[in-house]
């Protein structure tokens, strides 16, 4: 994968969208967006980590000093890491911040120490416009088949427009990326426009929107795109436990999962609404390529979701292929789930259907053109 190399360079690199916006084909009446921010294109001061102190390479715990450091550069500041290795004893906190880039020349990177002593490399909640790019992540769980929950990278929680981007995330035995719905706020869903593209992840188990507290939602607008995932022991997750959770675009992304393990999931939505997952490839899953279903664990008030593009993927050498799945909430509500397209998809699974939509609670359900080998 190829990354942009010298620093200076994503300074002035900007995007050229400020928005991706898909709409359904023949015309159904609705879009998914997602709005992409431009993050300190212009006007912003820029604070080399070694200026002050920080420096790579030198055995020493970096994280008391970077604490400090985002306390004071917590609006319109570019923070650079030069090249070498950060070493990490707790994880880095940065509420609040609003417009500010995390920028590593090429071959910086953030690792966990063996004693390291939180879950999160890097947590952020109620802050706007925060960027994470060309650095590499190092977590703790060098074993490539067991999960370990509470060992995680990145965290944004309640926090609008996060972009991950051109970095390399190894070794997470839970999430290397959650963006969510920060519990410490407001009931619903309180964040938006996330986007994670040209990333390299390898041995990580998820990244995931999931928030683990009833009526608190995961994100509402999501850009996957063109990242790569190598021994994917768990999934790519999109979960909510309230309405309002939707506008997934996940496109051209390579994921190859872990065969000897059945929740070895290529790609999991659960209850989102207004979903796109278009020109992936995903392999080598011991479970499902792509698995759709209600989220249906205690305490959740039940509501509709639906509208689903999924087209043009190649799932190939997993167990099973693509399951949408409809089941009533536990408080017995049934929710109304319409407009599921799945066509021109290309699948090579072992399950005798590869394409299954369960529980007969779908309408307007379209399946055509796909290819079984």
């Amino acid at each position: 994968m190829t990354f942009f190399k010298p620093w200076q360079s994503l300074l002035t690199v900007g995007v050229t969208l400020s928005s991706l916006m898909l709409a359904m084909p023949r015309g159904e009446a609705f879009t998914a967006t997602v709005n992409i921010p431009q993050i300190c294109a212009q006007n912003c001061a820029q604070i080399n980590v070694t200026q002050a102190g920080i420096l790579p390479n030198d055995g020493v715990d970096d994280a008391p000093h970077l604490n400090q450091l985002l306390k004071t550069a917590s609006r319109n500041t570019i923070l650079y890491f030069p090249a070498g290795r950060y070493e990490l004893g707790s994880g880095l906190h940065g509420d609040q911040l609003n417009n500010v880039s995390i920028v590593g020349e090429t071959g910086a990177e953030l690792v966990k120490t063996p004693a390291f002593k939180d879950e999160y490399l890097f947590y952020s909640r109620f802050s706007r416009n925060v960027g994470i790019r060309n650095l590499i992540f190092r977590g703790n769980t060098s074993d490539r088949t067991q999960y370990r929950w509470g060992e995680s990278g990145l965290y944004f929680g309640s926090s609008d427009g996060v972009v991950v981007e051109n970095s390399n995330f190894y070794d997470f035995g839970d999430a290397a990326i959650r963006v969510t719905t920060s519990r410490a706020g407001a009931q619903g869903t309180h964040s938006h426009n996330a986007t994670v593209r040209n990333n390299y992840f390898e041995n990580v188990t998820q990244i995931t929107t999931t928030s683990n507290q009833n009526r608190y939602g995961g994100t509402n607008g999501f850009f996957l795109y063109n990242n790569v995932f190598r021994h994917l022991k768990g999934t790519v997750k999109f979960a909510t436990r309230t309405p309002g959770a939707g506008q997934i675009i996940v496109r051209n992304n390579s994921i190859s999962g872990v065969p000897s393990i059945p929740t070895s999931n290529g790609i999991e939505v659960v209850s989102y609404s207004n979903v796109f997952l278009e020109n992936n490839l995903i392999a080598d899953c011991g479970g499902f390529g792509m698995n759709i279903y209600t989220n249906t664990g205690p305490g959740i008030d039940g509501f509709d979701w639906g509208n689903y593009l999924i087209r043009n993927n190649t799932i190939t050498r997993c167990a099973k292929g693509i399951r949408v799945s409809v089941s009533p909430y536990r408080n017995g509500y049934v929710p109304q789930v319409s407009t599921i397209t799945i066509e021109n998809n290309r699948l090579q699974v072992a399950a005798p259907q590869a394409i299954q939509l369960l529980n007969g609670h779908i309408r307007n359900a379209v399946v055509q053109g796909n290819n079984r080998t």
